[in-house]
Formats: structure tokens, C-alpha cells, sequence
């Protein structure tokens, strides 16, 4: 997990380089953070995503196993 903010802006990267699925609170608080890409995506010959278009404070996240996603704050 990587989180950069500057200003109003921001963004949030999530990564599994576990062949299992990984489950976790994504702990953003206050703000709407918009799905940018996504590796398990169809579109990119992904499985298909289980990740949220937006994240909601508090949410839990589950990545699939290899892979990542990037989210911005709107």
C-alpha cells in the first residue's frame, strides 16, 4: 500500500504479490477516491476485479492474488 497526498490531491496504491487473496481496511478517512486502473480488470485479461469503483471510509478491500490497483481522490 502506498497513500501520496498534496493539497486537494491525492492517490492510493494497492499491490498483492501473493498468490492468495489479501483483504484489508483501506483506512482512507474523509474524501472520494476514484478507481484510475485496475491489473485484474477484463480490459487488461484480468479475472475480473473485486475491488470498489470508490473506496467509502472504512471500507474493506479484496485484492486478487498478483494484483494492483491505483484509486485518486476526486
Amino acid at each position: 500500500v502506498m497513500h501520496r497526498a498534496h493539497g486537494l490531491s491525492g492517490a492510493y496504491v494497492v499491490m498483492n504479490f501473493s498468490g492468495d487473496e489479501a483483504t484489508f481496511g483501506a483506512g482512507l478517512g474523509v474524501g472520494n477516491w476514484k478507481k484510475a486502473f485496475d491489473t485484474a480488470e477484463e480490459e487488461w485479461m484480468g479475472p475480473g476485479s473485486l475491488l470498489p469503483l470508490v473506496i467509502k471510509d472504512g471500507q474493506d478491500l479484496t485484492l486478487r492474488p498478483y494484483q494492483g490497483a491505483l484509486y485518486k481522490k476526486e
